[in-house]
């Protein structure tokens, strides 16, 4: 709690720092720019505090690839799992003293000397540790370690597939940089130029203009808000971070008009985009029925309600702009479900390809599908908003039910939107079915073919967030513009 308490001063008072400089090189300060200054501090705190907090996840990351390295390295020349942890920090000092994965490190250390459990000892460590990926490695271990499995073959497939994983990471970052290179130096020409104008000729036009400080506080602190913008687009790039997916809203399954309604005008509509309809709807809500029928009654009731009322508008108002509010509907409802089957379809790839790596690795050192897939389901128990955390929940009750496992994967298989996952889940049905070393190599390389698929989607997702860099680069273009022009215009004004 005071590690937490010290950052968050340093940041406030760096942020305040910023604001007062960005302000001093704008002309005109006086005391009413105190207050824009007060904005910008939070602003500019927001966004140096999500910054460091994308630099501590990476940081973490890259110090337990450190220490899964060296587990593999002791447990595979025989050392004993609990030995090997108790003198970790002892022999990680030079690489991860002073951090905060070595404090958790030590206090992991010291339950294991108090005689605790290694169960126990480890949901300490994963207490304080709170990342993602070692949360995942955590709960999985002493569950491995109770059920039986080579613990060599798992922690050195686990540090191969982590370091493939970071590679993969840096590979995507390196090829987005040069664009967040582009946002990161116009983030700074307002008040370049603002600093150029206000100690030139040029501008001292404008200390006769009435109203200029006001005008210049608001011109500063829409900078400012670009600025941060732009730094929270740039720190918020986590491959763990996954967006909520907004689903499209269905009519009930028990009210008929509706479902009428939708089935008349889906009759009118062409077979493709019926069919395109259909698969879209089919993928957001597989578990629904009469998906199109509700999802078009309720939408075009809702729209001819719309229309009737802007009709009405448009007729007293006499604006005609007012009958483009139901089609504007209609769109944002298309564009929501569109939306809402391009998440689901990311999802699947961001998630499913760590999955598929973690179950060969598991498979490898010994354990059998249907133990690999409770001890997944028991690992990803925090994500209980994520796609996969759902289907592991529906496979391991299915399998509890004494459902084959086969058919269980079968239908997983089946709704998987990239072939590289459906054949990989394809491999652990053979495997479950017939065993044998020579599935289980195929399904480590389909596994490994998962990671272009996740690759690809990252950089989609990236790409897709740099898009909003557009904003704030607007912005700053803006009040460049602006900047310029207020001289000329006090200028003409004195005249």
């Amino acid at each position: 709690m005071k590690r937490i308490k010290k950052s968050t001063i340093i940041i406030v008072i760096t942020a305040f720092w910023l604001a007062l400089i960005a302000r001093r090189m704008w002309p005109l300060f006086s005391s009413q720019s105190l207050f824009a200054i007060g904005l910008a501090t939070a602003i500019f705190a927001s966004s140096l505090k999500k910054i460091l907090q994308n630099r501590n996840s990476n940081i973490e990351l890259s110090q337990f690839a450190i220490f899964l390295e060296y587990l593999s390295a002791r447990v595979s020349s025989g050392e004993n799992l609990q030995t090997a942890l108790l003198h970790a920090p002892k022999r990680l000092f030079r690489q991860l003293a002073g951090s905060h994965f070595f404090s958790s490190l030590e206090s992991l250390s010291a339950a294991l000397s108090s005689q605790l459990s290694l169960e126990e000892s480890l949901i300490g460590f994963q207490r304080e540790f709170d990342h993602p990926k070692g949360q995942a490695f955590i709960r999985i271990l002493p569950f491995l370690h109770h059920y039986g499995g080579r613990l060599d073959i798992y922690l050195r497939q686990s540090y191969r597939s982590l370091s493939s994983e970071l590679q993969t990471q840096k590979e995507i970052q390196a090829a987005q940089s040069a664009k967040n290179s582009e946002a990161f130096i116009l983030l700074f020409m307002p008040f370049v130029m603002a600093f150029l104008i206000g100690n030139g000729d040029y501008g001292q036009s404008l200390y006769e203009l009435p109203f200029a400080s006001i005008l210049l506080d608001i011109l500063y602190l829409l900078a400012v808000l670009a600025a941060g913008f732009t730094l929270r687009l740039i720190a918020r790039q986590d491959p763990y971070r996954m967006r909520k997916i907004s689903l499209p809203k269905m009519a009930k399954k028990s009210d008929r008009k509706l479902k009428v309604l939708g089935s008349k005008v889906l009759n009118l509509l062409p077979s493709n985009l019926k069919l395109q309809i259909n698969l879209s709807l089919k993928f957001i809500f597989p578990k629904e029925e009469a998906l199109a029928e509700r999802w078009l009654g309720r939408i075009s009731f809702i729209t001819c309600f719309i229309a009737l009322l802007s009709l009405a508008l448009a007729i007293i108002a006499r604006q005609a702009y007012c009958l483009l509010i139901a089609p504007v509907y209609l769109l944002y409802e298309v564009m929501l479900m569109l939306q809402a089957k391009k998440l689901k379809n990311e999802a699947y790839r961001l998630e499913y390809p760590d999955f598929l790596s973690l179950m060969a690795i598991l498979l490898k050192s010994g354990l059998s599908v249907e133990r690999a897939l409770l001890l997944q389901k028991d690992g990803s128990e925090k994500k209980s908003q994520s796609l996969l955390a759902n289907d592991l929940q529906q496979v391991t009750a299915k399998i509890r039910n004494s459902v084959p496992v086969g058919r269980v994967l079968a239908s997983l298989a089946a709704k998987m939107p990239a072939q590289e996952i459906s054949s990989a889940i394809n491999q652990l049905i053979r495997y479950a079915r017939d065993g044998g070393e020579e599935i289980l190599d195929i399904l480590e390389l389909q596994s490994i073919a998962c990671w272009q698929v996740y690759k690809n989607a990252m950089r989609s997702k990236l790409e897709r967030e740099n898009l909003a860099l557009v904003v704030p680069m607007g912005i700053d273009l803006m009040v460049i513009l602006t900047i310029c022009i207020l001289p000329a215009m006090a200028s003409f004004a004195a005249i």
